[in-house]
């Protein structure tokens, strides 16, 4: 059977052990095999119901300005850039642009702000919450970007106290919509979808389609008898069900290891599979029908660094704001905002239409470029680019016969 075939020829492959391996290791590193500390506890009244986010700018302001003015004070800068922690020190130059920002935000001169100590100061009277935000915009672009005073993080320093009214209803989504589980199931897919999921399976692609072309047993394996569209989705599905296969393990073997502590409640015992599907395939997807396309179309790797770019670009593209977590182009959108969050339960639910969109259009992509696939892989078989024949010369008949046929 050929999907047997090509799936051997990608489970048996050192590129695919090398993915289970660090795809096990990504995922332990970050804690997703212990989930049993983040508990969700109904709540009692009287009891301490943590904390949530708001855009208070009477709040956030002096806030910011308090960890700013200690970070400048002590010229240490705590950012993400990447998604990953970074620690960055101004240059005396730099430091002088920072004190101007801070005279800015605290109508002090910019000598006194160099020359001051410790003491914080207080924000200048009068200051407008528009241009506060242009001065912490102003604060993250010299701090290289991905810190807590961009524009879409802010929001992190308005905090307010959950009221028991409000963890009484927190407490209900998670119970009666989540019914637990689900929670932990989108923290897995956050960490599997960023950190492995966005990048890795472009290499098996890549892998896969050039020890073909270099071997040239695609014609001998096959010949001619099966067309390239057989050839190519049973590849693509192989490829699709190789790299699945261990992630919905490992997100069973995650989603598990909580179950013991509800007891007693109606669990969503599927809750892992269905995030696996709804979420963290369609990434998949289009990372694999990627590296296939452009492989099959260059005949190189080339396909691996474009992969690597656009993971590059999707995992800086921040993940603090929900705007940017759920957006409609974001290749793995993001879902974790710490243990405090209760799994964002809320922004789950508000934002479900907005990622639906983009996982349908993810899917949608990745089912296009396949069928771009079959279309290169045929005229590859037929000659017509490849080989001593290539791909401007195809171009140039193509013209010569438009030409001709309007003369």
């Amino acid at each position: 059977m050929l999907l047997v075939k090509e799936l051997k020829k990608v489970i048996c492959s050192v590129s695919y052990l090398l993915f289970v391996a660090i795809l096990f290791l990504g995922l332990y590193s970050q804690g997703v095999f212990h989930f049993g500390d983040r508990v969700v506890e109904e709540p009692r009244p009287g009891q301490n119901y943590g904390v949530r986010n708001e855009e208070i700018p009477e709040v956030i302001m002096p806030a910011a300005l308090e960890l700013l003015w200690q970070e400048y004070t002590q010229n240490v800068y705590t950012t993400y850039p990447i998604g990953f922690y970074k620690t960055v020190r101004l240059n005396d130059a730099e430091k002088e642009e920072m004190a101007q920002i801070l005279a800015r935000l605290t109508g002090l001169e910019k000598e006194e702000i160099l020359e001051a100590g410790e003491d914080i100061p207080a924000l200048k009277e009068g200051l407008s919450y528009t241009e506060f935000k242009e001065c912490m915009d102003a604060v993250d672009k010299l701090l290289g970007g991905g810190s807590d005073y961009a524009l879409d993080a802010l929001i992190g320093f308005g905090t307010k106290d959950i009221t028991y009214e409000e963890a009484k209803v927190e407490y209900q989504l998670v119970r009666d919509k989540d019914r637990f589980t689900g929670g932990y199931a989108r923290l897995f897919c956050d960490y599997a979808g960023v950190m492995v999921l966005s990048v890795l399976p472009v290499f098996l692609a890549v892998v896969l389609c050039l020890k073909d072309r270099r071997a040239k047993m695609t014609e001998l394996i096959y010949g001619r008898s099966i067309s390239s569209g057989k050839i190519i989705w049973v590849r693509y599905a192989a490829i699709l069900a190789a790299v699945m296969l261990p992630v919905i393990l490992l997100s069973y073997y995650s989603n598990m290891e909580v179950w013991g502590l509800y007891r007693g409640m109606k669990l969503d015992y599927l809750a892992a599979l269905k995030y696996d599907l709804g979420w963290l395939m369609p990434t998949v997807m289009v990372t694999v029908s990627l590296g296939m396309f452009l492989t099959e179309l260059t005949g190189t790797p080339i396909a691996a660094a474009v992969q690597c770019l656009w993971w590059f670009v999707d995992i800086n593209a921040g993940y603090k704001s929900v705007q940017s977590s759920y957006a409609l182009l974001r290749l793995a959108p993001r879902h974790n905002a710490g243990e405090n969050s209760r799994f964002r339960i809320t922004d789950f639910l508000e934002n479900f239409n907005r990622l639906v969109r983009n996982r349908l259009l993810m899917a949608g992509l990745a089912l296009l470029l396949v069928c771009l696939t079959v279309c290169v892989y045929e005229w590859r078989r037929r000659g017509i680019i490849g080989g001593r024949k290539k791909f401007r010369t195809v171009l140039a008949d193509i013209f010569y016969r438009k030409n001709e046929h309007t003369s």
